[in-house]
């Protein structure tokens, strides 16, 4: 007989242990569709170690659920750049396997992510029996992306610098561009500084550059280049 408890505590977190062949965290907005997922993995016999709907919540539980993948909604952005709650959950837990789940295709969502690293993709039209599938394969080490997913990289990656990159990224890249220190970045952004070096790696990797300077040319060029498109 299998033992389990369940708790619900800030930021719609529900925490449970049980054993069961495949730890998945979960993240969906809003709380009653959380529910709803969590109750879909549970009954295709997927243990639900760690679920909520704010990322921050999801991050706080995250190293001690120790899942070894996730199934993340887009909607959790909230507002932010497409994908960015997922920096939050990359500090938390670097070595994550995260599956997004989305409403459709879109270049912009195709890009982040790729920025982001995500290791699989699935449509919320799937039947839940192919989300279940998608996430053992992603857990088994292998990538997951729907029908149309490779064109989409390729207009994502034919776009501008600034399409390149996160809103988020975007303000990061600015500030960087101004000499000020991570540090002080993430005090005006108020998020943390590691959360800053994280956007900073990203940035260097899409924009092909290794340092600060490098990376305000690559922008001062961008924006000189959209002067020159407009005048």
């Amino acid at each position: 007989m299998t033992r389990r408890s369940e708790r619900q505590g800030k930021g719609g977190t529900i925490s449970r242990e049980t054993r069961s062949r495949l730890r998945v965290a979960v993240g969906e907005r809003p709380l009653l569709l959380l529910a709803g997922l969590v109750r879909l993995l549970d009954d295709a016999g997927l243990d639900v170690c760690c679920a909520a709907s704010e990322p921050q919540a999801l991050a706080r539980g995250l190293p001690a659920a120790a899942p070894e993948v996730s199934l993340l909604d887009a909607r959790l952005a909230n507002g932010d750049g497409p994908l960015d709650f997922l920096a939050v959950v990359r500090e938390a837990c670097p070595e994550l396997r995260i599956v997004v789940l989305l409403d459709g295709l879109t270049a912009e969502l195709a890009h982040a992510a790729m920025l982001y690293e995500v290791d699989g993709v699935v449509l919320g039209s799937e039947s839940p029996e192919a989300i279940v599938e998608a996430l053992s394969q992603v857990a088994a080490g292998r990538a997951v992306f729907p029908a149309g997913w490779l064109g989409m990289l390729h207009r994502a990656e034919t776009q501008s610098v600034f399409a390149r990159l996160s809103g988020r990224q975007l303000e990061v890249l600015e500030l960087l561009a101004t000499g000020l220190d991570n540090q002080r970045i993430a005090e005006l952004l108020q998020i943390s500084r590691n959360t800053v070096k994280f956007h900073v790696r990203v940035i260097y990797e899409r924009l092909g550059v290794t340092n600060r300077v490098q990376a305000a040319a690559v922008l001062g060029d961008a924006i000189a280049s959209t002067g020159s498109a407009r005048a």
